[in-house]
């Protein structure tokens, strides 16, 4: 029976591939959490609240938000622009659902909205501010969020991040034991 299992290709990966994405948001979170620790910062953190991980600043009375969607992928291709602001189901795009943050509950305070991806961008290879992207890619970011969000602006630009962790799905459980070693450390 075994051997019978074993040989036969799996009809469903999915729960898994969806556990180890989950993992790897949980992981990558708890790294900045370490971060944020060691450089003595105070912050609150939720997890699947309003977004992926939000981070507030001050942990008695925040006045900034950093709302981050973390996405994953198995191979190192790029993030493309068209990935990022395509309509899923008739529904907003991953940067136009992270847009909704500037008109929410906390649009009055200093807010930030970061899209983490363990792969670079065919914008950037490294952290980079939504305004500071090259002109043709972020014309094309406008371009398209304008549709979903008529109210996009230079502000708004400012306030969105993009952010590469450089760590594969398979190996963050190690990183994060590095973090770790260097909490212990500090």
């Amino acid at each position: 029976l075994i051997d019978t299992l074993v040989s036969k290709p799996q009809r469903e990966t999915a729960g898994s591939d969806t556990a180890s994405r989950f993992d790897y948001q949980k992981n990558w979170a708890f790294c900045q959490m370490i971060k944020r620790h060691i450089a003595g910062s105070n912050y609150l953190v939720a997890f699947e609240f309003h977004d992926d991980v939000v981070f507030l600043s001050d942990e008695s009375d925040p006045d900034a938000v950093e709302f981050c969607q973390v996405k994953t992928s198995k191979t190192p291709k790029a993030k493309t622009v068209g990935s990022l602001v395509k309509l899923v189901s008739d529904k907003n795009s991953i940067l136009g659902k992270m847009c909704e943050n500037f008109e929410g509950i906390c649009a009055e305070y200093n807010l930030k909205v970061i899209l983490v991806s363990n792969v670079v961008f065919n914008f950037s290879s490294a952290d980079i501010c939504a305004a500071d992207i090259e002109e043709k890619y972020r014309k094309q970011i406008v371009d398209k969020l304008s549709v979903e969000f008529p109210s996009l602006n230079q502000s708004h630009l400012e306030k969105m991040h993009f952010m590469v962790s450089g760590v594969s799905l398979d190996t963050m459980t190690s990183y994060l034991q590095g973090e770790v070693s260097n909490l212990f450390c500090h």
